[in-house]
């Protein structure tokens, strides 16, 4: 089992080990690796218990994306859905990107719990006396089925996934950081400020939140609060909103 001693990752991979620990998850998590991509693996997807550890609970918020690995039996373990809200409470407070992998199941069974899915839930309600635990249970199953991610009918999916998790997700992530940390040097040698490398590096991840906050705001604004930027945007303004942040915090 991978440690979580204050490390970092970029993918958590969450699953039910009886149905994918020796086959598709094993291979999906080899791929990832060899892929440069840093990814938590649960100890094999093995359930100890109705509660997850601080430990994993940790695991989970270091992770810059969580893929969630759907298959027919994930609904009958209570860690793995105690997973699953973990994972979409970092998604709604922390950002947190989260993929769906469909297993040989139908993604509209997982979101109106049908099939087996339904008939696990049901079981959950007649033997838990909390029933507004099952129901949490239940939204989340609800809400992961509705966001995009992929199926097991993708015959290369194995490859597809850690390509469009390093180019859709980590590579703009990691080419944002190199940008606000040679941005930020290059300002500290300009007004010949003192370039200790921590202070630099904790600037730099402000800087990023900054950045990624004045995009959202300025697409937002420019487009009526609608997802997509109208015709109407200006770009060019952000970078001079940029400039002026930037300034002012350098002198904190």
């Amino acid at each position: 089992m991978a440690s979580t001693s204050s490390r970092f990752y970029d993918v958590f991979l969450s699953f039910i080990g009886v149905d994918t620990r020796d086959s598709f998850t094993a291979h999906l998590h080899r791929q990832l690796c060899r892929n440069g991509i840093n990814t938590f693996l649960d100890d094999e997807g093995l359930e100890r218990g109705q509660v997850i550890t601080p430990a994993l609970v940790t695991a989970i918020e270091n992770s810059k994306v969580s893929i969630v690995v759907l298959s027919e039996n994930f609904a009958s373990s209570r860690w793995c859905l105690e997973e699953l809200v973990k994972i979409l409470e970092c998604r709604r407070t922390k950002g947190q990107r989260v993929i769906p992998i469909f297993y040989n199941i139908d993604p509209s069974d997982v979101r109106n719990q049908r099939g087996k899915f339904g008939e696990t839930m049901v079981k959950h309600e007649k033997n838990l006396a909390n029933r507004e635990r099952v129901q949490i249970w239940r939204d989340a199953l609800t809400e992961v089925a509705d966001l995009s991610g992929w199926h097991s009918r993708n015959k290369n999916i194995v490859e597809d996934v850690p390509w469009g998790v390093h180019v859709n997700f980590l590579k703009a992530e990691r080419s944002l950081h190199r940008w606000a940390l040679e941005d930020l040097q290059r300002i500290h040698a300009a007004e010949g400020l003192a370039a200790d490398e921590k202070v630099v590096e904790w600037k730099c991840m402000f800087l990023k939140m900054l950045v990624i906050g004045c995009m959202l705001i300025t697409q937002m604004v420019s487009s009526g609060f609608s997802p997509l930027p109208s015709k109407e945007s200006k770009p060019n303004e952000l970078p001079n909103f940029h400039s002026r942040s930037v300034s002012a915090f350098l002198k904190l």
